[in-house]
């Protein structure tokens, strides 16, 4: 079964799946499965995923014709492949470098560390990302305003907008019904700002706000637990941040829940990363606006 089309409404397959056998309900395991997803800022959260439970170790991963022509190497004779899914494909099968033989084999096999995913802070491309971002909010239905009436423990909040607000947002050739307001605290530095804009939209994405359309993000607002509904948005904001090279406070929550805490709340980890990829999706160019909110479409 494909992962963007998992009912969200009931809990996910890979939520039963973790409710069932206890995967990563461990607190080290959760973190250990947010580290390996942080090392792979190419891959998508969900394949990412997919990779740590068909091989938690794994290094570097490509495709056999990937391996061939960018890197000189060939797959091993009976080495068993790991599937991730590709958009318009059923799955694709992916090798670690650990599979492969080639030139230079011993300096392969000693500096792996070379394909090590690294993350290297770029502040422009960083900045790119946030804007491509900050445009496509109108296409959920969402108002970005910063105030000045937040005080310094404040970073943002995120809302439904009052029921007689009539304005509608602007979308390329669509007026956009308006169904959120994300505020942002004024004062905040730059990396603040940005940080605290991922944390609120984890609110959003999770469903912890009900939502326009069940096919764009999950209803969870029957949640009601503070407790989760704060670690799904910290634990996405971490993981966006961290794959993008970018420091946030979101680390020194998780740390300071987790050396106190043996378990983890009973958190959505597919609703987390499904939200991690929405956010991720909307920092690479334009996407559709929800249909259900669109005014001036007959």
């Amino acid at each position: 079964m494909r992962m963007d089309v998992l009912n969200t409404d009931d809990k996910g397959s890979l939520d039963q799946l973790f409710e069932k056998i206890g995967l990563y309900k461990k607190s080290y395991d959760y973190i250990e499965l947010m580290n390996f997803i942080i090392r792979f800022p190419g891959i998508a959260p969900f394949n990412a995923f997919l990779l740590h439970v068909q091989r938690p170790g794994s290094i570097f991963v490509e495709t056999a014709e990937d391996w061939r022509d960018k890197h000189h190497r060939t797959v091993k004779p009976g080495a068993r492949p790991l599937v991730i899914l590709k958009p318009f494909r059923p799955v694709v099968f992916v090798y670690d470098i650990l599979d492969t033989v080639g030139e230079n084999d011993e300096e392969y096999r000693t500096g792996t560390d070379l394909f090590k995913a690294e993350i290297k802070t770029d502040i422009f491309k960083f900045r790119k990302k946030m804007g491509v971002l900050i445009d496509n909010l109108s296409a959920d239905g969402i108002i970005l305003q910063t105030t000045d009436s937040f005080g310094s423990g404040c970073g943002g909040s995120i809302g439904q907008v009052p029921p007689d607000y009539k304005i509608p947002l602007r979308y390329g050739e669509h007026l956009i019904k308006p169904c959120y307001n994300l505020m942002v605290n004024s004062h905040l530095e730059e990396a603040a700002y940005y940080t605290t804009i991922m944390h609120e939209l984890g609110h959003l994405f999770c469903g912890h706000l009900g939502t326009p359309d069940k096919k764009r993000w999950p209803n969870r607002s029957l949640i009601k637990d503070q407790v989760i509904e704060e670690f799904e948005a910290e634990s996405v904001s971490w993981l966006l941040c961290e794959r993008l090279g970018i420091h946030n406070p979101s680390a020194a929550y998780l740390s300071s829940y987790i050396s106190s805490n043996e378990t983890i709340p009973k958190i959505s980890i597919e609703s987390v990363l499904k939200a991690v990829g929405m956010i991720e999706t909307r920092m690479k160019g334009r996407i559709k606006p929800c249909k259900k909110l669109i005014l001036d479409e007959k």
